[in-house]
């Protein structure tokens, strides 16, 4: 389970929301086991992957308006964690949801969600 803290905030409103969406999300992908239904295992990352896709946009535009510096340093985080997630989705098409399979979806959600949202995300919120 994934629980979202005051520590997490970036003093944005409308971005730390969003972030709290994306917690809500992210306890589906934990919730994921080896013996979760292909139905399943799609909707949630469907789901995962259109969300953050439009989080991910709203927090580039908002970068964009505010001139941040490091604009296409972030977006390259972004691409790079939607790739992510489309190459595990990809194994998990290709062998199922193997206890790997799940472990690696886990390990790569808990290291995006706080260490992006601590770094990155803190970061560009500041220097608005």
């Amino acid at each position: 389970m994934l629980w979202w803290s005051d520590s997490l905030k970036t003093g944005n409103v409308k971005v730390d929301t969003q972030h709290k969406k994306i917690f809500e999300l992210g306890t589906g992908v934990l919730d994921l086991t080896p013996e979760s239904s292909n139905e399943t295992l799609q909707e949630t990352f469907q789901e995962l992957i259109d969300y953050t896709k439009k989080h991910f946009a709203e927090e580039e535009k908002m970068m964009g308006d505010h001139g941040y510096s490091k604009l296409q340093e972030h977006q390259g985080l972004h691409r790079e964690f939607i790739q992510k997630l489309h190459n595990t989705l990809q194994d998990f098409k290709a062998s199922g949801p193997t206890e790997e399979n799940v472990d690696n979806l886990k390990l790569l959600m808990v290291d995006w969600l706080i260490n992006h949202i601590n770094e990155a995300d803190k970061n560009f919120i500041q220097k608005l």
